[in-house]
């Protein structure tokens, strides 16, 4: 009975020891590569621009409803501080690289880029040509979606 508690007691220090040492190397490596002007590692949790807290309620919530869609829709080809190129283009100041157009051209680039494409949209065209790939497509983001995605890239630049 002794030998199967010591047998118990071991393997589970174990255990721990490893679930412990992956849970300081997961958090505590620099995953993105970025580093803060210090030159330190900036923190996993910390990869994402955070939003101020000292405004209204209602901003933000918009700004942190933007944020998670930015994340899942946006992030894995836009660059998160929106001023460098990743895959796609840097996001700061979309708006104005668009404010040639209605409104409503921003939008449905977001939602079908090809089907702009396809239309001959001078703004998708130049996009396309430049880039030489088509952006996702994201027909189930709503406008007030894209605004919120907009306001917190603009959050994010200044």
């Amino acid at each position: 009975m002794r030998m199967k508690l010591l047998v118990w007691t071991v393997n589970t220090l174990v255990g721990l020891t490893f679930m412990y040492a992956f849970l300081f190397v997961f958090f505590h490596i620099d995953l993105d590569g970025q580093k803060e002007e210090d030159g330190e590692p900036v923190p996993f949790c910390a990869t994402f621009p955070a939003i101020p807290r000292n405004m209204p309620d209602s901003v933000a919530v918009r700004l942190d409803t933007g944020k998670n869609l930015f994340k899942n829709n946006c992030a894995s080809c836009h660059n998160k501080n929106m001023v460098d190129d990743m895959t796609g283009p840097a996001l700061a100041g979309v708006k104005d690289r668009w404010k040639e157009y209605p409104a409503g051209d921003l939008y449905a680039w977001v939602r079908n880029s090809q089907g702009m494409y396809e239309k001959g949209h001078p703004r998708a065209v130049a996009l396309i040509d430049e880039w030489q790939s088509v952006m996702n497509a994201f027909p189930n983001l709503t406008d007030q979606d894209i605004d919120d995605i907009l306001i917190y890239v603009e959050a994010v630049v200044y």
